[in-house]
């Protein structure tokens, strides 16, 4: 996901874009004067702005761009601080710290709660397990893979949960306004239905077979470690069913009926659980795959795959 940022012609920063930089000023006014990062989305759409990249703005991709320092001419030098560049700004050093402070006032504090919207999709593109939420060594909340005991998780993927989030949301606004795909979506979603039914009835059998891995336990038809063994077993199984079992309610409730637009609107005004069921509706997998460039702080190319649900694209970074 390289390329120039929204308001400048190049990757450089040399250069201010002659419609998107005012734009792009405007939108830090208004955030200032209370509109949401939604809002501001919205704005921008309806005076006919994308992205530097192509795709439709959304909430996340509105918060990427006001938290980098370049609008103010501005860098992180080695020590942390805030240095200028010398290159043309959209804004002053000035109002871009008063902006940082309306932003951190809608961030979760550090160490708090953060809601995770892609947890359950987002698996390792090298092992293949399930990434969680957690945090880095700044508290700030990433996805990764965990090495546990007695598996094979890898443990080697991490990923900024801003950077993943904002990805994924500008690509699925971008997916659903490609003509077709939400018919190919409402029929995906029958899909969906007949593979939560045969979810539900795999914890069913878990159930029973718990039960009887009881019954054997008592009758002495198996020793008190195989109970523990087999009882340990169906625990995992049941924790990797209840979380298919939840993306899959999710990706069932959705409805469909809205057009593109009605989309872009529904995600820029949803609740976090809200947005995670929009994404379970629309993605089948989610690849997250090794860094390869260290320190680098954009994504690298395939560093993100995505597998869409009922169509034949796939999306990558």
């Amino acid at each position: 996901m390289s390329g120039r940022a929204f308001g400048w012609t190049d990757t450089t920063y040399s250069q201010l874009h002659a419609q998107e930089a005012p734009a792009l000023a405007e939108a830090v006014e208004q955030r200032l004067s209370g509109r949401t990062r939604g809002e501001i989305a919205a704005w921008l759409k309806e005076r006919g702005f994308t992205g530097a990249g192509g795709g439709e703005f959304v909430s996340s991709s509105i918060g990427a761009i006001f938290a980098n320092p370049r609008l103010a001419g501005l860098v992180r030098d080695p020590d942390g601080n805030f240095v200028p560049t010398g290159l043309p700004a959209v804004t002053s050093p000035e109002t871009w710290h008063r902006l940082q402070e309306i932003e951190a006032a809608d961030l979760v504090p550090n160490g708090g709660t953060y809601e995770y919207l892609l947890v359950g999709l987002a698996e390792c593109g090298n092992c293949h397990h399930l990434l969680v939420g957690g945090r880095d060594s700044r508290s700030k909340p990433i996805y990764r893979c965990v090495r546990k005991k007695g598996a094979d998780n890898c443990g080697q993927v991490r990923l900024r949960a801003s950077l993943l989030e904002e990805f994924v949301a500008t690509q699925a606004v971008a997916e659903l306004a490609r003509p077709g795909n939400r018919d190919a979506l409402v029929r995906a979603q029958e899909r969906v239905r007949s593979e939560l039914r045969r979810t539900r009835t795999s914890l069913g059998a878990l159930v029973r077979r718990r039960r009887r891995l009881g019954e054997d336990a008592n009758d002495g038809v198996i020793s008190e470690e195989e109970y523990q063994a087999g009882l340990l077993e169906v625990r995992r199984q049941k924790a990797l069913l209840a979380r298919e079992e939840k993306v899959l309610q999710a990706a069932a409730d959705v409805s469909l009926e809205e057009s593109p637009e009605g989309w872009v609107r529904q995600w820029n005004h949803s609740s976090t659980a809200r947005q995670a069921a929009l994404c379970a509706a629309l993605i089948a997998r989610l690849e997250v795959n090794v860094q390869e460039e260290a320190h680098r702080r954009d994504l690298e190319p395939g560093r993100v795959v995505i597998h869409w649900r009922g169509m034949s694209t796939v999306t990558a970074s």
